[in-house]
């Protein structure tokens, strides 16, 4: 039975009144329809596969720095499967173009064009081991899902050279320190970390890290965790900091200064993550292999 007040209407209201009836219904339902219906996002990416873990049996999880999006973690379906076509594509140190698709926690890739493999010789396994540290590094310190234009570069350009000349052993460790500045992690240099007063003397020159750079002598008295830093490493990382990775890596020094550096940056890096990263412990024991297996030859 009808209402008593449509009754009561007349011809001409009763028509009115059914089609705004029917169009509120045709309203609601389109409503419906777009809240029913993800909004879905295809896009691409170039980047560098940094970090790779297996995901349940056939799946993985790789994180891509890129330079459009910054480190962006996605999900790849059945990568592991001996027939998947993305299995070589998605390993790490792969550099190229990735295509993704939006999901509800993590993005989904759904096609890759690999253009360069970055996995270095087979028998250089420090070269190796560096590749680890670099990507660690940016996995572990790196806000993901920001875009870095200058980190990209620097560290593109160091696979790049790391790929065709290993000669710098300690490259790795300019180009981490190098990125830490970018990302705002820079040591105090030209001036006392605590006093701010300049610092003339390098010979007398101690290194807090908790202070976040250099101390003068009377600071230094009252710091228990500073180190001593020769004069030859701070002008190093002055360099560093004052210039980009193709100068920086045709500097020559000697042995004894790069295994400074790789001390200094390694503490950096642990105190700053404030847990103890596993690839500086794989690239020690790499080099003691080395210097062993040089030892035995002799």
């Amino acid at each position: 039975m009808l209402c008593a007040w449509y009754q009561r209407l007349s011809y001409k209201d009763k028509t009115y009144a059914g089609r705004r009836s029917k169009k509120n219904k045709a309203n609601l339902k389109n409503r419906r329809i777009k809240l029913s219906r993800p909004h879905q996002k295809n896009f691409s990416v170039q980047g560098i596969i940094i970090s790779r873990k297996n995901f349940f049996e056939t799946d993985k999880i790789i994180s891509i720095l890129s330079k459009e999006r910054g480190i962006i973690r996605c999900i790849v379906r059945g990568a592991r499967k001996p027939s998947s076509k993305l299995s070589g594509s998605t390993e790490l140190f792969v550099y190229g173009d990735f295509f993704l698709a939006k999901g509800k926690n993590l993005d989904v890739l759904t096609s890759a064009k690999p253009q360069e493999y970055f996995e270095g010789e087979t028998n250089n396994l420090e070269r190796v081991s560096h590749f680890f540290l670099m990507s660690e590094s940016l996995d572990k310190l790196m806000p993901h899902e920001i875009p870095n234009e200058k980190i990209y570069n620097e560290t593109l350009s160091f696979f790049k050279i790391s790929e065709k000349n290993s000669e710098n052993p300690s490259l790795v460790y300019e180009c981490i320190y190098k990125n830490l500045i970018t990302l705002g992690y820079g040591l105090l240099l030209d001036v006392c970390a605590k006093c701010h007063k300049k610092t003339k003397n390098l010979e007398s020159s101690f290194l807090s890290l908790s202070a976040g750079g250099l101390l003068c002598e009377e600071c230094a008295e009252k710091d228990d965790f500073q180190t001593r830093l020769s004069p030859q490493a701070i002008k190093l990382l002055k360099f560093i900091e004052g210039n980009n990775i193709d100068r920086y890596s045709k500097v020559q020094f000697q042995e004894n200064i790069g295994t400074e550096l790789a001390g200094v940056i390694t503490d950096y890096l642990n105190y700053i993550y404030q847990r103890e990263m596993k690839s500086p412990k794989f690239v020690k024991e790499i080099r003691q292999l080395q210097k062993n297996s040089r030892r035995s030859k002799i």
